[in-house]
């Protein structure tokens, strides 16, 4: 389903990501992603030029804008009322609840450009205690992923095969994941994607793999052969500690039609209600949780089927409610 939003709209976004791409491919928003292998003492100077450029060149009516980054958001603010046009902001969790001690300190630069913006865009409810009390939100999850279910699958080594997607990001219990796939035996294997590289100690991964059979670590992957890993799988596993973040792994499992287990979150049991397990991130509990996803697979191999249905159907009621909102705001500036 193609929605054609209003004329001269435009987006920005100072990096590549998934949702932004999904939404203006699906909404018919022309996309300009600024990409430079400079180091960011540089590259954001650079790219603060070319968005100036780009917003006088195109002289939208309509720009969206993908925050992160804040320095862009800061801009598209900044030059609002001059250039005149109507400003969304679409806000990932890393922007509004971040990790990192240093960025939280800035939150309050977030709550300023909530307040300039005419509309900010979330992902989720739990999401809009970090709005700014007289900012106008809207709430759209990301879109399932457009996938070729007709593409290869491949031999796996287990009987069931479970694959856990990490970053091995702060927010994500690997260790315990590692413990709990450490319990099972050679008929059950676990595949843990993601690069360990950026990890300052190992050893809890070491400690594992070195002594179970049942645990190989993919490391990163090109598109296709994470795809093909997915696809191919029996059960899919993405785990946060951060209580509204929806995880990427949760919507890729529901796009490759494969059931899931889920941190017991509200942000994720409100989104995901049929085809997945929901557990407590402790290794005791993952354990019985991938026990009683695998005692239930082909009833939840159904429900995931029908959980894509209806997310899909609910992504395009809210896509056209959205650009209803954004018509609406549009004419009240005008």
């Amino acid at each position: 389903m193609v929605l054609l939003i209003m004329k001269d709209t435009i987006w920005i976004a100072w990096e590549r990501h998934r949702r932004t791409i999904e939404i203006c491919k699906t909404l018919n928003i022309e996309l300009i992603i600024l990409d430079s292998k400079l180091c960011r003492i540089f590259k954001h100077p650079y790219f603060t030029i070319l968005t100036i450029i780009r917003l006088i060149k195109y002289k939208p009516k309509v720009l969206f804008v993908q925050n992160p980054s804040i320095l862009l958001t800061f801009i598209a603010c900044v030059l609002k009322s001059m250039l005149k046009y109507t400003l969304i902001v679409d806000t990932h969790n890393a922007a509004l609840d971040p990790e990192n001690r240093l960025l939280k300190l800035i939150r309050k630069i977030n709550f300023f450009l909530h307040s300039r913006s005419d509309l900010t865009i979330i992902t989720n409810n739990s999401l809009a205690k970090f709005i700014y009390n007289n900012s106008q939100y809207f709430v759209l999850p990301d879109k399932v992923p457009d996938v070729d279910l007709n593409n290869r699958k491949i031999a796996l080594k287990g009987a069931i095969n479970v694959v856990c997607v990490c970053t091995y990001g702060d927010d994500e219990p690997y260790s315990e994941m590692f413990e709990a796939a450490n319990t099972f035996g050679a008929d059950v294997f676990f595949y843990f994607t993601g690069s360990v590289k950026k990890l300052s100690s190992k050893k809890v991964i070491n400690d594992y793999t070195t002594t179970s059979n049942n645990i190989i670590l993919t490391g990163f992957l090109p598109d296709q052969d994470y795809w093909s890993l997915l696809k191919s799988s029996d059960l899919i596993i993405d785990l946060t500690n951060r209580e509204a973040c929806l995880v990427c792994g949760a919507y890729e499992a529901v796009a490759s039609e494969v059931p899931l287990i889920l941190s017991d979150t509200k942000a994720l049991r409100e989104l995901f209600v049929s085809g997945a397990v929901f557990t407590q991130n402790s290794a005791d509990k993952i354990s019985e949780s991938i026990i009683s996803a695998i005692n239930n697979l082909r009833h939840l191999k159904n429900e995931i089927i029908l959980q894509k249905q209806l997310m899909n159907n609910n992504w395009n009621v809210l896509s056209s409610e959205l650009i209803d909102e954004i018509d609406k705001i549009k004419g009240i500036r005008d």
